[in-house]
């Protein structure tokens, strides 16, 4: 039996970074469904995503919420340092 990896992505695809963080989602999203086709590994991945809109005050908050109420463990993401620090 597989057991499921959920994956907190944490780009904005909308807002002033929409053009960037649109690209760097699509290309996650993509890396997740590659390594789930080729299969032969103990687990899948599942992609949860949420769009800070580009505002550093959504980050954190966000972040928070993927960490606390989804329960994730890893999250990925984040264009520029401001945003990081967050």
């Amino acid at each position: 039996m597989k057991g499921t990896y959920r994956l907190g992505l944490l780009f904005s695809s909308t807002g002033p970074y929409a053009t960037i963080g649109q690209a760097m989602l699509n290309g996650a999203l993509l890396a997740i469904e590659e390594v789930n086709a080729r299969g032969g590994f103990p687990f899948t991945l599942e992609a949860v995503s949420a769009d800070p809109q580009g505002l550093n005050s959504n980050y954190a908050r966000l972040a928070k919420s993927m960490l606390i109420d989804e329960k994730l463990v890893h999250v990925i993401g984040c264009y520029t340092s401001s945003s990081r620090k967050e």
